[in-house]
């Protein structure tokens, strides 16, 4: 632990401030996305909600979708564009392929059931994707289906901390 000093004036007390070095103070990262129609392409219904949870080592994806192909297995992944305002910018897979050229980690799939829904459970590590898993945030989600075609897109955002609401005459 770093200690800093903070003197007012030689009269006042002196007051310590302790805070964690730089290396242990980075914190998990939180983003979610709701997918909708894949632009440029028909409206496949496919709909969601994914979070994702990122920390230095490790970043978390799960959430759930409808609209799938019923009973299929298609891919869900971060893609390296900020927008699904047109195909041609979100982008292919996120992850550092000038580093790990021949290790694209997103293999990652979901099984859709009777109804054509799906629930995603995914986890991958900093080693695999060659970036620090934080920086997710303003990237692109995309949903394939069983054939490898894109049916879905959305972006990953955070949304402000609202502030405490207080009732009248609380401070």
């Amino acid at each position: 632990t770093e200690i800093y000093t903070l003197s007012l004036h030689d009269a006042l007390p002196i007051f310590a401030v302790s805070r964690k070095p730089k290396t242990q103070r980075k914190t998990a990262s939180t983003a979610s996305a709701t997918v909708g129609a894949y632009p440029g392409a028909a409206d496949a219904g496919v709909t969601g909600t994914v979070s994702v949870t990122a920390s230095a080592n490790i970043l978390t994806i799960s959430g759930t979708l409808s609209g799938l192909e019923v009973s299929a297995t298609g891919g869900f992944h971060i893609h390296s564009g900020y927008s699904c305002d047109d195909a041609t910018i979100v982008g292919g897979h996120w992850w550092n392929s000038t580093s790990l050229p021949d290790a694209d980690p997103w293999f990652t799939t979901y099984t859709s059931d009777g109804a054509g829904s799906a629930s995603l459970s995914i986890i991958i590590t900093a080693a695999e994707l060659g970036y620090d898993p934080t920086t997710m945030v303003g990237h692109t989600v995309v949903v394939h289906e069983s054939s490898g075609g894109r049916v879905a897109c959305g972006v990953l955002g955070t949304s402000p901390t609202p502030s405490p609401v207080h009732a009248v005459g609380d401070p």
